[in-house]
């Protein structure tokens, strides 16, 4: 089976104080207190529970456009290849693979580099 990871999207969504009904694409659903209330990218509204909300979104500057959040995750994604292969480098690295390392490397840095120019450039 194929595996898919999420688009970068920004979302809006707060925490219910209270048990609520909310009219959904799928009809009508209950969102107990505490549940986070989502209204996605096409201004749908739908629950989520807090365990699953947490582990599939993180909080947005709120100055920042969705591009911005989206170049910034892309970013980051970036440095977390260049950490795995500097730490995979470091742990088991032998002479002849060396120079393949170093280039990979360097492309994901060089990758890091073209995203926060193009940042630096959308900020004016």
């Amino acid at each position: 089976m194929k595996k898919y990871r999420k688009k970068p999207v920004v979302i809006s969504a707060y925490v219910t104080p209270t048990e609520t009904f909310i009219d959904t694409l799928e009809g009508r659903m209950k969102a107990d207190k505490g549940d986070y209330i989502i209204t996605g990218v096409k201004g749908e509204i739908y629950p989520c529970k807090p365990d699953i909300f947490l582990a599939t979104y993180d909080e947005v500057d709120e100055n920042e456009t969705p591009e911005e959040a989206n170049y910034k995750d892309a970013l980051e994604e970036q440095f977390k290849k260049l950490l795995e292969w500097l730490s995979e480098w470091n742990s088991s690295h032998r002479f002849s693979d060396t120079t393949e390392n170093i280039e990979q490397i360097r492309k994901n840095a060089e990758t890091c580099l073209n995203i926060e120019k193009y940042l630096d450039s959308e900020r004016g």
